[in-house]
C-alpha cells in the first residue's frame, strides 16, 4: 500500500489539514504534519486523502486536548504505574520498541485513567523508535495472560486499546501476542471483537496463543 502513496497525495493531505492541524499535533507532542504522520494516515486509510484527512483532524482535535501539555506525566498515571504491570524493556531484532504487559497485575478500576495509561505508554514506546536509525515507525506488544484471573478482565479497557490503535495510532502496530490465554479470557474477547476493524490490525498481527511452550518466537 505504501507504493501507492506518491508525493502528490502527501501534499493534497498536508494543504487539506492546513496550519490548523500542524499546531494541534504540536501542541500535543506529536510532530506535526511531517511526511511519516502523513503516509501513515494515508496507508491507514487505503490511500483515501479525503478519508485520511477528516481522521486526521479528529484525532489532532482530540490531541490538543486530551494531551494539552504536549506529554503525559508520570505522575498523571501514578496508580496505573504502580501496579507495576506495563514494561519496555527494548526493542525487537528489527529495531521496533516491544511492550510488555502482565495483565494479571491490572487492576480495572478507572478505566479512562487506564486509558490515558495506556497513551502515555504508546508515547513512551513511539519516543524509543524515535532513537532508532531507519525506524520503520511500528512497534509490538505482548499481554502476558498467565495467572489470570476474572477480576483482571477489563473488557473497557481492550476495547480502549483497539480505539486508540485505529483512530490515534495508525500503522504503528507491528505484532501483538496474546500470550497464554486461558478459558476465562475466550468470553471477554469475543465481546471485544465486534469492535476490532478488520482492516486496521495488519493480517495476522494479533495472535492469541493458548499454551506456554513455543508460544512466542525465540527472538522477536
Amino acid at each position: 500500500m505504501s507504493s501507492i502513496i506518491d508525493a502528490s497525495k502527501l501534499e493534497e493531505l498536508r494543504r487539506i489539514c492546513g496550519d490548523e492541524v500542524d499546531a494541534q499535533l504540536r501542541k500535543g507532542g506529536e510532530w506535526g504534519l511531517d511526511e511519516a504522520t502523513l503516509r501513515r494516515w494515508l496507508v491507514a486509510r487505503k490511500g483515501d486523502v479525503k478519508e485520511a484527512a477528516r481522521d486526521l483532524r479528529a484525532h489532532a482535535a482530540w490531541r490538543a486536548e486530551y494531551v494539552p501539555n504536549g506529554c503525559i506525566s508520570e505522575e498523571d498515571v501514578r496508580d496505573d504505574l504502580e501496579q507495576d504491570k506495563g514494561f519496555l524493556p527494548g526493542y525487537d531484532k528489527e529495531g521496533r520498541p516491544v511492550c510488555v504487559v502482565i495483565v494479571s497485575r491490572h487492576q480495572a478500576k478507572d478505566a479512562e485513567a487506564t486509558k490515558r495509561f495506556i497513551t502515555f505508554a504508546l508515547d513512551c514506546a513511539a519516543a524509543m523508535g524515535a532513537k532508532t536509525p531507519g525506524w520503520d515507525g511500528k512497534m509490538s506488544g505482548i499481554f502476558d495472560l498467565r495467572g489470570l484471573k476474572s477480576s483482571n478482565l477489563d473488557i473497557t479497557t481492550m476495547r480502549n486499546v483497539f480505539d486508540l490503535l485505529q483512530n490515534h495510532y495508525p500503522e504503528r502496530l507491528h505484532k501483538m501476542w496474546i500470550y497464554c490465554a486461558p478459558v476465562i479470557f475466550y468470553g471477554a474477547w469475543k465481546l471485544v471483537l465486534p469492535f476490532i476493524d478488520p482492516v486496521t490490525p495488519p493480517k495476522g498481527a494479533v495472535r492469541v496463543r493458548k499454551g506456554r511452550s513455543g508460544a512466542l518466537p525465540s527472538r522477536l
